[in-house]
């Protein structure tokens, strides 16, 4: 089973209490939206440090946050406010520290709720430019 950064426990640190207090033995896992935390005020760093060792995956989104979290434009990745790389770095380590053979990374792509936004093909590939830039050069 894995546990969302977002609605009602979008930090973190809102996931590791969770999890703590439902699955001790630590077989759930953690979803990273880097955005939830983002736009909660939690740093990256705060962030890798509450999931570290329950994180299952990142998805990857980018926004530029307005004057409070509710208010938030998405972006493609690259052109909003979220450290994108740095986030992919720290999950990295993250999950060769769990012994993870593999990061895995998942876009998210809201384009259903948020018309304005480019098509997914565009998405993935600016997402491609940042998580692996010697592959798209």
């Amino acid at each position: 089973m894995l546990l969302e950064t977002h609605d009602s426990h979008p930090t973190g640190t809102d996931i590791a209490r969770i999890l703590r207090l439902v699955e001790p033995s630590g077989t759930t896992k953690a979803i990273w939206d880097v955005l939830h935390p983002w736009r909660h005020g939690e740093q990256p760093e705060n962030t890798a440090n509450a999931v570290r060792g329950s994180l299952a995956y990142c998805q990857f989104i980018d926004a530029i946050i307005g004057a409070g979290p509710d208010s938030v434009t998405l972006t493609l990745p690259g052109q909003g406010a979220i450290p994108i790389s740095a986030i992919a770095g720290m999950a990295e380590k993250i999950s060769k520290n769990q012994g993870d053979e593999t990061f895995w990374a998942c876009p998210k792509w809201e384009k259903a709720w948020h018309p304005h936004l480019a098509e997914l093909p565009e998405a993935l590939t600016a997402l491609r430019a940042i998580l692996m830039p010697m592959a798209t050069s």
